[in-house]
């Protein structure tokens, strides 16, 4: 028979231990996917991801800041915009510009978002692809990123034969593990190789014990990434009948626009019979995407962890497949290379809830560093950092300020037009390398006979850039003067894109110095949703000029504080209708 005593502290406890549970810092999971679009469709492919927008927000006016990988991935963990964060000069060595090494610049992970985070008491993983460049992050199996307790980066990034780091800290502050390169089976699949080992990682977290510590994981998978392969088991045959979109910017001739847009060949056959295949592949590659978030998602609700686990799901950037002529790439500065799907759920969020303030990628750093810290508290965010945290607009309080302007900037990696690269001379083992990584070919990176990357001979390019030969096109994807710095305004009065060109040979243009600018653009997206109409010519030259004037005092800002002054919305900015 129990006494009154006995009962009494029995419910103490079991009401101490509620009240630990619901006070315990949430869990994080950061999924990134590689080149996924948002405006061709490609959420179709992802029920899972589809259901889990129902359970929270979706951003609906997310940017990223630069349509590349590395330039993208850099600004998300250092919270910085690119002009923070890029090497001295275009020939300087980085990670597609971006001076994201632990040696030349210690500050840049030292400051990020991951290693705040373990000091705030979280456990961390990295899974899969985190930047292009990871040689002293644990892939030279020699120099280690601090903050990160389980490595599973993706270094040679594959679907098939990746390699791989895998190691896990210890108490005393060393590393057990080493480096392994996956093979070819099934088994081998990087989507699943990095799911799997995340999964598990979770799983032994969690099931050390309630009072667990709050952990991060970060899920990065290849796909869609060229050359998207699909996962080796059976989907939905359904996907095969999806359709890449024909959009009004599909094979359309854009004249005035900058660069290599003028002279792009038309979407012939054989070009659209690519952008399908290629479109198939794509979601069929975020399918395993899919699954794996949905494998972790029924594991975490088994053990009623769910609820207290935000996701954050997103991209790098979009996606080009046949939109204003360029067949299959990104780095254009237009909507549907830089808006990309945002979505997330958590605690406090609420359900089948849209937010359409203007968010982007530096804003991510700070918001997961506040809602980490149990609030939305501004002050557990470094003023270091550019972006501004939206923890209080995604929990539904009062966001105390936000801008009206994200701002793009692209410097290229291309010296000459892409296509040149496998039609011309020799190529650096630089430039071989970023052109490889870049388009995700699974091919040897070496010399070919004629001094040109092997890739553009091989078995695996011959029908995207030489069979069919009387019906090839010369389709440019990216060059020199595709380098811009423009400013995505979205603020209650007005939708605009304005942009600025430069030539990224020109030393004097590394900066975007305003009488190095040889091009600009102007869209009313208002009134021009698809962006085919350069307004730059009948804008009012009151508002070109504040514009450009916002757009310089942005690419100079540092830190928080700065940054929001140049990108705050402006009052009355369109006083003068701007016809098409």
């Amino acid at each position: 028979m129990y006494s009154m005593a006995s009962i009494f502290r029995s419910l103490l406890l079991a009401l101490l231990a509620s009240h630990i549970a619901i006070a315990r810092l949430p869990n994080i999971i950061f999924v990134l996917t590689d080149d996924q679009d948002l405006r061709l469709g490609s959420m179709q492919a992802m029920p899972t991801m589809r259901g889990i927008m129902h359970e929270g927000a979706n951003l609906s006016n997310f940017f990223v800041h630069t349509p590349i990988c590395c330039q993208s991935r850099a600004t998300l963990l250092s919270g910085k915009y690119t002009h923070n964060v890029k090497s001295a000069s275009r020939d300087a060595d980085g990670c597609m510009h971006m001076n994201t090494s632990r040696v030349q610049n210690p500050g840049f992970w030292a400051d990020s978002f991951i290693p705040a985070l373990k000091k705030q008491g979280y456990t961390t993983g990295l899974f899969g692809k985190v930047l292009n460049k990871m040689d002293d992050y644990g892939c030279d199996g020699k120099h280690f990123a601090e903050g990160v307790d389980r490595s599973f980066i993706m270094c040679k990034i594959k679907f098939y034969g990746a390699h791989w780091t895998n190691f896990t800290a210890t108490a005393g502050g060393g590393r057990d593990g080493g480096l392994f390169t996956s093979g070819r089976t099934p088994e081998d699949y990087s989507t699943t190789v990095l799911g799997n080992a995340s999964l598990a990682w979770i799983r032994s977290i969690v099931e050390s014990g309630s009072d667990h510590t709050p952990f991060f994981a970060w899920l990065g998978p290849h796909a869609p990434h060229l050359p998207s392969t699909p996962p080796p088991y059976k989907v939905d045959i359904a996907l095969d009948d999806i359709k890449a979109p024909k959009d009004p910017m599909y094979g359309k001739l854009q004249e005035d626009k900058h660069a290599f847009f003028p002279k792009e060949a038309s979407i012939n056959r054989f070009d659209e019979w690519r952008i399908e295949r290629e479109h198939t592949n794509r979601l069929k590659s975020l399918v395993a995407v899919d699954d794996v978030v949905r494998q972790i998602k029924e594991y975490l609700e088994s053990v009623n962890e769910w609820d207290n686990t935000y996701l954050f799901y997103t991209s790098d950037h979009g996606y080009n497949l046949g939109q204003f002529r360029v067949d299959s790439h990104k780095t254009q500065v237009y909507d549907h290379n830089s808006r990309v799907p945002m979505i997330v759920k958590g605690p406090r969020v609420a359900k089948g809830s849209e937010l359409p303030i203007l968010t982007s990628m530096v804003d991510l750093a700070p918001t997961l560093l506040d809602l980490a810290a149990g609030g939305n508290d501004a002050k557990t965010v470094s003023k270091n950092m550019d972006g501004l945290s939206f923890a209080a607009a995604l929990v539904g309080e009062q966001q105390q300020r936000w801008k009206g302007a994200a701002l793009i900037e692209y410097r290229s990696i291309r010296k000459t037009d892409t296509a040149w690269m496998c039609r011309g001379g020799r190529l650096t083992e630089k430039e071989i390398d970023e052109y490889v990584s870049a388009y995700g070919y699974d091919v040897d990176s070496s010399l070919d006979e004629h001094g040109r990357p092997e890739l553009c001979s091989s078995a695996l390019l011959s029908s995207h850039w030489q069979s069919a030969a009387h019906i090839w096109q010369r389709h440019i994807h990216d060059g020199p003067n595709n380098t811009f710095a423009a400013l995505r305004i979205i603020d209650g009065s007005t939708d605009l894109l304005y942009s600025e060109f430069v030539d990224v040979n020109n030393p004097r243009a590394w900066d975007f110095a305003e009488d190095q600018v040889n091009f600009r653009e102007l869209y009313n997206v208002t009134e021009d949703y698809f962006m085919m109409q350069n307004v730059y010519d009948k804008a009012p030259l009151a508002l070109t000029t504040a514009l450009s004037q916002q757009l310089h005092a942005a690419i100079q800002c540092q830190g928080s504080d700065s940054c929001f002054t140049a990108l705050a919305e402006k009052k009355n900015r369109m006083n003068t209708i701007i016809t098409i």
